[in-house]
């Protein structure tokens, strides 16, 4: 038993998991809010590298796991009495109904995806609640699968323009999304759901997550549109004509008809 989860930080989505924890975890002491020990410890539900390339096996996503490395990150999760809470009954029967509850960080083992990997797992998630027999889709990454839907519908629509994007203190071109009229309605709808985990991994424990899910949403929908626009890659005999406007871009219908879904599409709120 497996649970997926997605989370997007460092404009990358960063792919961990929930296992059935060992009897008795470890329990994780704080102290006035902060941390006793320089690193948090390993959440016990942690599903390690070893169980994500399983579960990724097992959905037939194999090929997404070529030259892929393990990172480790900090996940702020619900905690209670020093032990942390989790997402579901299947991985261990502590109740999120339980008082009082503090968000503590855990290390937790991540698995950073590619953009072509990160539109493959996403789009084998649309409407499915299982990704094998054993490994279910959080609702995290349930979230993130419809936020696709989402940029696909803007990119085959071409509500894209060139733009500059900061990361790192470095500056990249890419395609920027326009979302306006009724697609700025969807974008606002989508963030008020957007699910907390969603966006709970940081790099290290010095401070939690701070950005709110607008910006995360954003920040999101820019990587996956700037990729789905440039999926159709022009045929090498193929040159625009001189002093003339290169022609627009299209997805593939394959590609459209898998991730657009509806024009706009609506998230799901259940």
């Amino acid at each position: 038993m497996l649970i997926l989860h997605a989370a997007f930080y460092e404009n990358r989505l960063f792919v961990w998991g929930e296992i059935p924890a060992p009897p008795e975890p470890p329990v994780h002491r704080v102290s006035k809010g902060r941390l006793k020990a320089a690193k948090p410890p390993q959440l016990p539900y942690d599903a390690g590298k070893e169980h994500l390339s399983e579960a990724l096996q097992e959905a037939g996503l194999g090929q997404l796991l070529n030259g892929l490395a393990s990172e480790t990150a900090v996940a702020w999760l619900p905690t209670h009495k020093h032990r942390p809470l989790a997402s579901s009954p299947l991985i261990s029967e502590s109740s999120a109904s339980l008082k009082p509850v503090v968000i503590s960080p855990w290390q937790v083992t991540t698995l950073a995806l590619s953009p072509p990997a990160e539109v493959e797992l996403l789009c084998a998630c649309v409407n499915q609640e299982v990704l094998a027999p054993g490994v279910i889709i959080g609702k995290d990454l349930r979230f993130w699968a419809t936020a696709l839907r989402f940029a696909g519908s803007l990119a085959a629509r071409q509500r894209f323009l060139p733009g500059l994007t900061e990361i790192r203190r470095t500056y990249y071109a890419r395609w920027e999304p326009v979302v306006s009229g009724n697609d700025s309605g969807v974008a606002t709808r989508l963030a008020a759901i957007m699910p907390q985990v969603c966006r709970a991994l940081t790099p290290d424990a010095a401070s939690p997550p701070w950005r709110p899910a607008t910006e995360v949403l954003n920040d999101f929908l820019g990587r996956m549109v700037d990729h789905l626009v440039r999926l159709p890659a022009r045929p090498p005999w193929s040159r625009p004509q001189s002093g003339g406007a290169a022609p627009p871009v299209r997805l593939p219908d394959s590609t459209a008809s898998m991730i657009s879904g509806c024009t706009p599409c609506k998230p799901r709120t259940g």
